[in-house]
């Protein structure tokens, strides 16, 4: 007979010392001292404006996302608005500030994303819930053209612009 394939089973033997396994043990940062990424907030919480009401029904209320009027976005990113008629790069305080100062009530909701830009769910969180009816827009595209016009005017818009371009 033949002899059989043999497997020779080899025992795998550490460091005696465990402090001599990783050599840039030393250099590592305590967790500590480690930088921490912000807390990520409530996906359901909501801003109402005006503050004193304290809970609304937004059902009824119609969706801004900041994406629908960024000029440096594309159709098929999600704008809404041409873009000679947007604005670059708003943000949802933008939105909330425009809203105010048209007299709108809305909610802000902070953490929420758009779905279709991927990019705006990173850098640029949040959207507005407006209320139509407290509007003088019939629908919600001439709303979105209302905010757009407004929203460079705004000086809280201008001092953010311009720190921006500081740095």
């Amino acid at each position: 007979m033949g002899k059989g394939k043999q497997r020779v089973r080899v025992k795998q033997v550490g460091p005696k010392n465990p402090a001599a396994a990783n050599p840039l043990a030393g250099l590592a940062v305590p967790p500590e001292d480690l930088i921490q990424p912000p807390r990520r907030g409530d996906p359901s919480a909501t801003i109402p404006w005006p503050i004193t009401v304290s809970a609304m029904d937004t059902s009824t209320f119609i969706t801004i996302y900041p994406t629908y009027i960024d000029s440096t976005k594309t159709l098929k990113q999600g704008r809404r608005l041409p873009a000679a008629q947007s604005v670059p790069s708003p943000c949802i305080l933008d939105l909330s500030d425009a809203c105010r100062s048209l007299s709108l009530r809305h909610v802000v909701q902070p953490w929420k994303g758009f779905s279709r830009d991927v990019e705006s769910r990173w850098y640029n969180p949040g959207r507005v819930k407006v209320d139509l009816s407290s509007a003088n827009a019939a629908t919600k595209l001439e709303m979105l053209k209302e905010i757009a016009l407004t929203i460079p005017l705004m000086a809280s818009r201008k001092k953010r612009v311009e720190e921006k371009k500081l740095h």
